[in-house]
């Protein structure tokens, strides 16, 4: 006997079942996109090769599209008419037989997941290799620039070779880690982005007769013009608490052979690579200013352009940032680059021409920084080796030493961007504190009003904080003597300049390890405390080297330890800041 119970419960679910079918299917549905590659082109290289008949010519295409659709494509030749012996293969390996009578064939590659989808190339048939055009070269012009985020960059390109080579070329960025909306049209114009966060990015033009042959671009990447405070000189210098200096790093002029590479030429006094941590350690630290001495004619070309390696320039702009993403004063100048930079009536045209040319780079790469980076012309401007190197120089150095800061404003000023308003600074010869130096220094006509600073050094007492004088190791500021050589190494730059309004910085002072660190306890707070009741901020120089390891090591200024990220002597540095919140 029939169950009827049982044939109405199937019947009712069996459509039951099919509706959670469809649900289940909906749901996932919804939940999963199509996966299903797509192309949306196919690109030949090289798209118009030039080739000699019974020779071979190897074309790559490049399968774009949705979801990483198959590179795989079907190579064919468009021309029915073609002789029998030039064919394609499955490589894409054209051979061009040698009876061939077509003056030019068109290659086309079809996608294998959409057969709708194809790119193709224009071959151009030559008789014999005389009659071939062959690409020899590509340049790209410019071929370094600096580009800042969120603005454009227009590039050309001159195709150079045999028989007339044909002048499209394909452009690109070499980098794949930039930002997506850094880019490069067909046009040659490069935009970058505002997010972009590489400080270097290369540019490539690429011949479509031989796609062999291409050439690059450097591009610097710095940030968009930033909101200017435009305060004077004086009021700026006041904000300054305190700084420290990166010595012996980007300063450094020897340590490595010849093509060195950037890190090779940062290390090459013996510091570690700079980091961000270890700057935003000096920011804690109290210290709310640096300054970043940077040789640079040691990764320059020769005359008459001094081209600034691209990939130093990048470096440099590196650290700068680090200073800026902490909010710190930073001065930036050209350092130990004294052998170019010559100021004898016999080469000081020549050395003028360089220090104009090196100028002009640094300003236009750093030109849209707001008020808190200052340009500083030289370091210590003086003829290394001469009698008076470190004794004030000669009225005829001091003289065309001064006509060296005319060319820095005027070159600063007319580089764009924020530098018609910013913050320069001087040096005296060798960065002497005493006359005649001081009161040789002449301020050059600026455009912009009340915008110089000038700086000296000042390591006073000279017996107690250089090397040269070992068993000196002893200061008290209860000592008259010790006390009045600091008091009259700052003194001069004050009645010549601070008391007239014209802002004073000590760019550089320390004082070198001699196991006193008592002593430079004293000496520290007292030195700074002075200096601040005269309204000149310091900035103590710090080149890395705690203790003689080295035979060069007899200049131990060391105070920070970069690879600990801590202080050598903690104690120096909390009697600089205590130096800096009183005075005597």
């Amino acid at each position: 006997m029939k169950n009827t119970n049982t044939v109405n419960l199937r019947l009712v679910w069996i459509p039951a079942l099919v509706a959670i079918i469809g649900f289940v299917a909906v749901a996932c549905d919804n939940g999963n996109p199509d996966t299903t590659p797509t192309v949306t082109s196919v690109t030949v290289s090289p798209a118009t090769p030039n080739v000699v008949k019974g020779t071979t010519q190897t074309f790559t295409a490049t399968v774009t599209g949705t979801n990483s659709p198959a590179q795989t494509v079907t190579w064919s030749i468009v021309e029915t008419n073609k002789n029998m012996g030039t064919t394609i293969n499955t490589s894409g390996v054209l051979t061009v037989a040698a009876a061939e009578t077509l003056a030019s064939l068109t290659v086309k590659a079809t996608s294998t997941v959409d057969t709708t989808k194809n790119g193709t190339a224009t071959v151009t048939i030559y008789n014999n290799a005389e009659s071939l055009t062959i690409v020899t070269n590509v340049m790209v012009n410019p071929d370094a620039t600096t580009v800042a985020k969120g603005e454009n960059q227009t590039f050309t390109a001159t195709v150079t070779g045999t028989n007339s080579p044909a002048q499209t070329v394909t452009w690109s960025i070499v980098e794949t880690n930039k930002n997506m909306g850094t880019t490069i049209n067909t046009s040659g114009v490069l935009t970058v982005a505002a997010t972009e966060t590489l400080t270097l990015l290369t540019v490539r033009a690429t011949s479509t007769v031989d796609a062999a042959q291409s050439g690059t671009a450097t591009v610097t990447i710095t940030p968009p013009l930033q909101q200017f405070d435009n305060i004077t000189a004086s009021q700026l210098v006041a904000k300054i608490k305190i700084g420290w200096n990166l010595g012996n790093t980007l300063d450094a002029t020897n340590g490595f052979g010849a093509n060195p590479t950037v890190t090779q030429m940062e290390t090459g006094w013996s510091n570690p690579v700079t980091t961000k941590e270890m700057i935003t350690a000096i920011k804690d630290a109290g210290f709310n200013a640096i300054r970043i001495p940077v040789s640079w004619t040691k990764a320059a070309g020769g005359a008459p352009n001094y081209t600034i390696r691209a990939d130093w320039m990048a470096r440099v702009v590196e650290v700068v940032n680090y200073a800026v993403d902490n909010d710190m004063y930073i001065i930036l100048n050209t350092h130990h680059d004294e052998k170019v930079f010559t100021i004898m009536d016999s080469n000081v045209e020549a050395g003028k021409a360089a220090f104009q040319k090196i100028w002009d780079q640094i300003a236009s790469t750093f030109r849209n920084y707001n008020e808190k980076l200052i340009f500083e012309g030289l370091n210590e401007p003086r003829t290394i080796g001469s009698p008076n190197e470190w004794n004030n120089g000669t009225p005829e150095e001091r003289a065309n030493l001064n006509s060296y800061y005319e060319v820095f404003v005027q070159t600063v000023r007319n580089s764009g961007g924020n530098n018609d308003k910013r913050m320069l600074m001087i040096n005296t010869y060798a960065g002497s504190s005493i006359n005649p130096a001081v009161n040789d220094l002449i301020l050059p006509k600026d455009t912009a009003a009340n915008k110089l600073i000038v700086s000296i050094h000042s390591y006073a007492p000279v017996s107690f904080c250089y090397p040269s004088n070992p068993d000196i190791t002893e200061w008290s500021s209860s000592n008259s003597t010790n006390t009045n050589e600091i008091i009259y190494s700052i003194l001069p730059a004050y009645n010549t300049f601070k008391s007239k309004g014209i802002p004073v910085i000590i760019g550089e002072f320390g004082a070198v390890n001699k196991n006193n660190t008592a002593a430079q306890v004293a000496w520290a707070e007292y030195f700074v405390s002075y200096a601040k009741s005269q309204g000149i901020p310091c900035f103590y120089w710090d080149n890395g080297v705690k203790e003689k390891v080295h035979e060069w090591d007899e200049a131990c200024f060391g105070l920070f330890n970069r690879n600990t990220r801590t202080f050598y002597f903690p104690e120096i540095k909390d009697a600089i800041m205590k130096g800096v919140a009183s005075s005597p």
